[in-house]
């Protein structure tokens, strides 16, 4: 199951993971990796999986803020594993870049980093379970707000947002990012929790 719902976390934000990992086939490998370790800025315990007949159809990974620090400082033993030491500190210091590129959410928030649906499969309510599901776990963990980056040119997923009451706010335009992703930036959307 760790390819599949690592390919899914890819197809969130290709042009993002391409630049910090390199390359898609370096970014799923590493993703896969990400996903099966225990503690991982892409562990499976951070995501919620919607499942048929053992087919991943979408993926939502999601974390209280204030628990970021843990799930991020294990990722060198895990770029280590996947990738090897060659491509190690290139791998860390695109990855740093790449967060740099968005503000970063409230310590209280609950951040949803990444939510995927299979192109065959959109339209047909995953995408809002699995939203549900990580707004019930952000109450459950005691978080007031649930936040998200999305990147501006993606009309689709906006609209999907606001129509689960999510709210527009910060706007991050990055000329870098531009550059080397061909997005133009993200849009911070939040939702009050309670």
């Amino acid at each position: 199951m760790a390819e599949p719902c690592a390919r899914l976390l890819l197809e969130s934000g290709p042009a993002l993971f391409s630049f910090a990992f390199g390359s898609q086939p370096t970014a799923l490998r590493l993703l896969t990796t990400a996903f099966q370790a225990e503690t991982s800025a892409f562990s499976h315990r951070l995501c919620q999986v919607a499942l048929e007949h053992d087919r991943v159809l979408g993926i939502a990974l999601a974390y209280p803020v204030r628990h970021s620090l843990n799930y991020f400082l294990a990722m060198p033993r895990v770029i280590i594993r996947a990738l090897g030491t060659d491509l190690f500190l290139r791998t860390i210091v695109n990855g740093m870049n790449a967060g740099r590129l968005s503000s970063a959410p409230g310590p209280d928030d609950y951040f949803l980093s990444n939510l995927a649906v299979q192109p065959d499969h959109r339209g047909k309510g995953i995408g809002s379970l699995l939203l549900e599901k990580v707004c019930k776990d952000a109450v459950s963990a005691n978080c007031p707000r649930c936040c998200l980056d999305v990147e501006l040119d993606n009309s689709r997923a906006i609209t999907f947002y606001q129509r689960h009451g999510f709210k527009p706010g910060r706007t991050t335009r990055s000329g870098r990012l531009a550059f080397l992703t061909g997005k133009p930036g993200h849009l911070r959307m939040a939702k009050p929790l309670f």
